[in-house]
């Protein structure tokens, strides 16, 4: 490409970008997008949703506006994902093209900017480490994060670009330095990642632009004043959430210090060097990467770690724009990698920016071979040849993305002690129908972590399809026993027992979760079951009264329960569950004053289902009695023949 070839190179790195992640855009949401995408309600409530994710507004800002769009659809999320890294991509190009036509190269590149620009931007597009901020819809914290980490730089290339002589310089120049400020507020309204920028910014400057620190100070004085102020106001701002956070992120935690952080960062950072090479084996989930508290334990990795670390700030002594590009790695990964603990070591999404660094150093060392080795006209070829493969993983690695099952079994095989590896797996497996696959993965997940919650809830989902429901109850007794505070695991434990007619026992731990969730209805009308059971109806009526307090429609939640029992043909295929649907209906026939067809439909299903056809008959009886021109009349109608014949609307075995 020649000096003036970069407007045919802008068009060609778009064509890359979209045909490689043209195949992210079908694919799901998954694990944090669940949280932040699906599940939250709060969604519809522009402003409830900004203070949940604070810290981050423009993500929730493009975060709204794509639910606006489509909802629950992630398409608009992917599309929104795309456009962003190509102009990421397009803001990388632009710095180093006009970076290596700087006065301090003195014409080196003058004919080669465009070319070894476009080859850079081109392996930091396709590298498939970079899909997961593109593919993985709520990272995209990470690359808006870059792409105005990115513009501050172009920015500052642009000011100084201004023609002294030109109408109007000074005006332009501010503009840009205006555009740089800019950039580093909307960065940090994206992700935390900008508290390096300063340092980032600073190198660049001295090494590309000035020929001195004073000449650095006395051109831009001004501009660092204010850049500083706004960079220190959002520091402090975030450092004073870290500090008090209990969470995942903070200095508050007890299991993670910042000497522990750091030490497991020597091994992850020579792992993510390892990734820019050869990135095979990639996961969305590291959780069991093991943690190093003292120097033996970190050893050999933080020795070669830090020989590395010595070796680039050699090099920005003698070869300050060497240097600069292997400091970009370490500053680029500064907040996430250093000693701000982190609940999570490894996230390959944090290494953005940093693959710019690799791509740099990739395509300077490969060119410089080829000359030393007087064959630098193959460049384009390899660039090609690189390309396809790089672009090909990336495609490969967002087919990964296609299930839930696809994503979790990789991050379980390459982590195969994550317990949350382990359990998104088996949830996965679970929303698919295929329990049999799920229940060794939870077992050992389970194995791994006895008590943890959503391990415990997806086995006893397990067992329940499978029709183990002595285990599903073993599971949500653990869970109660647990975490004995909790309304809903007491509720859910009271439930399970119910199935196996434990109506003493049900009672007392249904009384548990109202004393724990007083504005349920729920664990009221539980106990009422259990109570009936018991004869004591009296006391039954009472927690009935009390359900109809909190939800005056809780009897069509017990006939939807009952239900959807025993119109599935697995759980219906299981005495106990067709007994518990029984029992459910009938109750919540009692304590409604007008049926409806629907209604007594349900509760004849469950007759039907335990072979006692004559009261099964009796409902539709009932039911055509009451509303003979309804829409349920023919489907009463059909079922009453089936009853009187000694026959289920569903096929018997």
């Amino acid at each position: 490409m020649s000096f003036h070839a970069w407007p045919k190179a802008v068009p060609l790195l778009v064509l890359a970008g979209v045909l490689v992640y043209a195949n992210c855009v079908n694919k799901i949401f998954v694990f944090d997008d669940d949280a932040w995408l699906v599940d939250s309600a709060s969604l519809d409530n522009e402003l409830t949703y900004l203070r949940s994710i604070e810290g981050r507004p423009l993500l929730g800002l493009t975060n709204i506006a794509m639910h606006k769009v489509g909802r629950n659809n992630p398409v608009p999320h992917h599309v929104l994902n795309i456009f962003i890294h190509i102009a990421a991509t397009l803001a990388l190009f632009a710095v180093v093209r006009r970076s290596l036509l700087r006065p301090r190269f003195r014409g080196r590149f003058d004919e080669r900017a465009v070319y070894l620009a476009f080859a850079i931007a081109l392996l930091f597009m396709l590298h498939p480490l970079q899909v997961q901020c593109v593919t993985y819809v709520i990272q995209r914290g990470e690359s808006m994060a870059g792409l105005f980490y990115m513009l501050i730089l172009y920015a500052m290339l642009r000011a100084e670009d201004v023609d002294p002589e030109a109408p109007h310089a000074n005006y332009r120049r501010l503009a840009w330095y205006v555009l740089a400020v800019y950039s580093l507020v909307l960065g940090y309204l994206s992700k935390e990642i900008m508290a390096s920028a300063p340092a980032a910014v600073i190198l660049f400057d001295r090494i590309f632009l000035t020929k001195s620190w004073r000449d650095l100070l006395r051109r831009r004085w001004l501009f660092y004043v204010v850049f500083l102020i706004v960079w220190g106001g959002f520091t402090a701002w975030h450092m004073l959430r870290a500090a008090g956070s209990e969470g995942a992120i903070g200095f508050g935690m007890d299991t993670v210090t910042p000497k522990k952080y750091a030490l497991t960062q020597s091994g992850v950072i020579l792992y993510y060097l390892q990734l820019c090479v050869w990135p095979r084996g990639m996961a969305i989930d590291y959780q069991s990467w093991p943690w190093w508290s003292t120097f033996g334990e970190a050893m050999p990795e933080l020795a070669i770690l830090s020989a590395i670390l010595a070796v680039t700030a050699f090099l920005l002594l003698w070869r300050p724009a060497i240097g600069f590009v292997c400091a970009w790695f370490f500053i680029a990964l500064s907040p996430t990698s250093s000693i701000v603990p982190i609940n999570d070591a490894v996230f390959e999404h944090r290494m953005y920016l940093s693959v710019a660094s690799f791509a740099c150093m990739s395509v300077f060392t490969g060119d410089w071979l080829l000359r030393v080795v007087r064959l630098r006209f193959l460049g384009p070829y390899v660039l090609v040849a690189v390309a396809i493969a790089l672009g090909v993983l990336t495609m490969l690695r967002n087919e990964e993305y296609r299930s839930r099952v696809t994503v979790w079994e990789r991050s379980l095989a390459k982590m195969p002690d994550s317990v949350r590896a382990g359990t998104n797996a088996g949830q996965a497996l679970l929303i698919e129908d295929r329990f049999e696959e799920a229940l060794p993965i939870l077992e050992r997940a389970r194995e791994l972590s006895p008590h943890d919650p959503y391990v415990l809830q997806n086995l006893a989902y397990a067992h329940e399809l499978k029709g183990d429901y002595t285990a599903y109850a073993r599971c949500n007794e653990k869970l109660r026993d647990a975490y004995s505070e909790s309304a809903d695991h007491c509720r859910t434990f009271a439930a399970s027992l119910l199935l196996f007619g434990k109506w003493e026992e049900a009672a007392s731990v249904y009384k548990k979760a109202s004393e724990l969730k007083p504005d349920a209805a729920e664990p009221h009308y539980g106990r009422a079951v259990a109570l009936f059971a018991l004869g004591r109806d009296a006391e039954a009526d009472e927690e009935a009264k009390a359900a109809t307090a909190i939800d005056p429609k809780w009897p069509e939640a017990v006939f939807d329960l009952a239900r959807g029992v025993i119109l599935d043909e697995r759980q219906r295929g299981h005495a106990l569950a067709r007994q518990s649907a029984l029992a459910w209906a009938k109750f919540g026939l009692q304590y409604t004053t007008s049926p409806t067809a629907r209604q007594r439909d349900t509760l004849g299903l469950c007759y039907a289902a335990q072979g006692i056809f004559l009261l099964a008959g009796a409902q539709s009886i009932a039911a055509l009695e009451e509303k003979p021109d309804s829409v349920w009349t023919s489907i009463h109608r059909d079922r009453l023949k089936l009853y009187q014949q000694h026959r289920t609307p569903w096929p018997e075995k």
